[in-house]
């Protein structure tokens, strides 16, 4: 399996502390979430089990980009990729969350539909996650990108404040080089049967041409 390149995929790497509701704001000067950058004003990171009813996709840890305000937006983290190969293509992944029922104050407050853009280097992409069914709702969402550089910024904003101002769900980011098929390597086995059937073939030609 191909190594995720991004540090602290989930979040469960974070210093601070929780509060009682189970949720920690995050300002642009914030050191606490490992390796990972606040960009403009404030998000959370919360924690499983928190007052709202949310759960994350991997892990324990999951961020909500809207914060604990309504302003700032687009708002979200960032993170330097190291260790890129140039012009190898790679496949980039998160997971984003809503919730249908129960949630801040007991309401039916961080539904759908929200936007998140995705960006590295010159790729860029907003995606659209929303959803009916009840519960917490995740999708996985992404794009695929070439390297240009050995080290490129990744950066994920909440693009716009959602319809109930509440909670855009992030967690579970990866960025996995793309493998070439016809790299991977044929089975011993396939290659003794295939190289015995030559031979084969050959001992029974070389039989015919003696009768001729």
């Amino acid at each position: 399996m191909a190594a995720n390149l991004v540090a602290n995929p989930s979040f469960e790497a974070f210093t601070g502390i929780f509060a009682g509701d189970g949720g920690s704001q995050l300002v642009s000067s914030s050191t606490t979430l490992t390796s990972w950058s606040i960009t403009n004003n404030e998000i959370a990171v919360l924690k499983n089990p928190n007052l709202y009813n949310l759960t994350p996709s991997d892990g324990n840890n999951f961020l909500d980009l809207t914060g604990y305000t309504s302003a700032g937006f687009p708002k979200g983290v960032s993170q330097t990729l190291n260790s890129l190969i140039v012009g190898q293509t790679y496949q980039f992944a998160m997971d984003l969350g809503i919730r249908n029922g129960a949630c801040v104050s007991g309401g039916n407050n961080c539904t759908g539909p929200i936007q998140v853009n995705a960006s590295i280097g010159s790729a860029s992409q907003t995606f659209t996650h929303n959803s009916l069914s009840p519960g917490n709702i995740w999708g996985t969402y992404g794009f695929d990108f070439t390297a240009t550089n050995t080290n490129m910024l990744l950066t994920i904003l909440g693009s716009s404040i959602p319809p109930d101002n509440f909670y855009i769900g992030l967690d579970n980011v990866s960025v996995n080089a793309i493998q070439n098929p016809s790299a991977v390597p044929v089975p011993a086995a396939v290659w003794l049967f295939s190289t015995g059937l030559l031979t084969l073939i050959g001992a029974l030609k070389k039989r015919q041409l003696s009768f001729a």
